[in-house]
């Protein structure tokens, strides 16, 4: 005898509460979607690179070449991570869960680094180094003796996370 169950009912004890507004984006409002900015998100991921789509999160608009061109520069210029934060992270254990360690080393970051009382930065900071505290765990337990690989400056962000990975 086959034992046939009902497929478990969806809950919708919350459908409908707003939980917080805000102007980067939205979820489910014309069902099972994701828009930033008013984008929606399967418009843009296949033809928008990271930069592209974080210069729209935190300036509002997507960017021109120019304005692309730039912002990567500027992200550039803000890769890597100060060394206090890079001694905190060494200081983990190497089999630390990847996301303890990038929890870790972002509030390590934001001591090292403070934001203004206003928490109205730019973001590039936030955007150019969020990745990196993930690199120490990312490695091979081998290789976790040796120092971390850098950036080659040619890079994207997004490309430079992939590359640092790979060589892990």
């Amino acid at each position: 005898m086959t034992d046939i169950r009902p497929a478990p009912k969806k809950s919708v004890a919350l459908s409908g509460v707003v939980a917080g507004n805000t102007a980067l984006c939205s979820v489910g409002r014309s069902g099972n979607d994701l828009h930033y900015r008013g984008y929606d998100i399967l418009d843009v991921a296949g033809v928008c690179e990271f930069e592209e789509i974080a210069h729209l999160l935190v300036h509002g608009s997507l960017p021109t070449r120019t304005e692309l061109a730039n912002y990567k520069a500027k992200l550039k210029s803000l890769r890597g991570l100060p060394r206090a934060v890079l001694n905190t992270l060494e200081q983990l254990p190497a089999a630390a869960h990847p996301m303890d360690v990038m929890r870790s080393g972002v509030s390590a970051l934001g001591c090292v680094l403070p934001e203004g009382h206003d928490h109205n930065s730019p973001g590039a900071r936030d955007i150019a180094s969020a990745g990196q505290p993930r690199e120490k765990p990312c490695r091979s337990k081998a290789a976790a003796s040796a120092p971390a690989l850098p950036t080659p400056p040619n890079l994207t962000a997004s490309g430079g996370k992939r590359h640092r990975i790979a060589w892990s």
